[in-house]
């Protein structure tokens, strides 16, 4: 039996081949190109094999890849269609590549690149590990702030009176929140994909697009509290008189109370996303005044 290894990748083939010919001694194992007649190989190993193997080797009964993709195997011209492939499943690059993975994600999320740019202009910027995972002076003082925020919140709940915007701790910073809530009139529309931008100030700002449409929809008006223990907030507009409000699962998951003065009879949540999107349409717009209620 005849082995060719073909690749017009590898720098040193005569490795492959050596390697080859020790572990199969009974075979004859060649690389491809050698000078030796073509149309005997039985077996070809390769990895981004010349075009013309199928043409100059046409008695091969199966094919061996180096590496886990076969697409451009399965496009060569000439490829019997019955010839096995055997592809690698995993080349010892798993959990590298699950390695890799977490990396990007841990700092996409902690915004280390944002920080490292603030290093390499030498402007002070607090480490993102310090702000979230609770180390240092500064998340000592804003454990503080938030401490005092979550008193006040329950003094005016016990008294009776409504909580401030600066007291509600999910809303301390810009954040948006997206998902996709289904028709609720029980008419035909479609589904639509929300984008909800909300800002510690009491302004929010929303895209709607509905699934399969190009046309979006953009509004805006002013948020306000209507519960604390989980908070829960109330979308007003000037744009509609349907009002929509949410309950704060988490801090960074929305649970839909009404949308559009609808209530849901199943639950629908938005969950915050790691950038804030501004919905920059209605930059030109004039921003509502939301004066706290309070």
């Amino acid at each position: 039996m005849e082995i060719v290894f073909a690749s017009r990748n590898e720098r040193h083939p005569e490795d492959w081949v050596r390697a080859l010919q020790e572990a199969l001694p009974q075979h004859r194992v060649r690389v491809w190109g050698d000078g030796g007649p073509d149309g005997r190989a039985d077996i070809a190993v390769v990895w981004n094999p010349p075009e013309d193997l199928f043409e100059r080797e046409p008695g091969l009964k199966i094919m061996f890849n180096l590496g886990a993709g076969v697409d451009a195997l399965l496009r060569m011209p000439g490829r019997p269609p019955n010839l096995p492939i055997v592809r690698l499943e995993d080349g010892g690059m798993a959990v590298q590549m699950a390695e890799y993975a977490v990396h990007f994600l841990v700092r996409t999320a902690r915004d280390f690149d944002r920080y490292a740019q603030h290093q390499a202009q030498r402007q002070g910027a607090r480490a993102p590990s310090q702000i979230q995972l609770g180390i240092g002076e500064e998340a000592l003082k804003e454990r503080e702030r938030q401490a005092k925020a979550e008193a006040n919140a329950q003094a005016a709940q016990e008294q009776g009176t409504d909580a401030k915007r600066e007291d509600i701790r999910p809303l301390r910073e810009p954040k948006t929140f997206l998902g996709t809530i289904p028709c609720l009139t029980g008419d035909s529309c479609p589904a639509a994909r929300v984008t909800l931008t909300l800002a510690p100030n009491g302004q929010w700002r929303s895209r709607t697009q509905e699934l399969g449409a190009s046309a979006h929809t953009a509004t805006q008006g002013c948020w306000d509290i209507i519960g604390s223990q989980p908070w829960r907030i109330v979308l007003r507009s000037q744009q509609t008189a349907a009002a929509s409000s949410f309950t704060f699962v988490n801090d960074n998951v929305l649970r839909v109370d009404a949308y559009n003065g609808v209530r849901p009879t199943l639950e629908y949540r938005l969950t915050r996303q790691p950038d804030v999107d501004g919905i920059d349409e209605l930059n030109t717009a004039p921003a509502p005044q939301c004066e706290d209620r309070s």
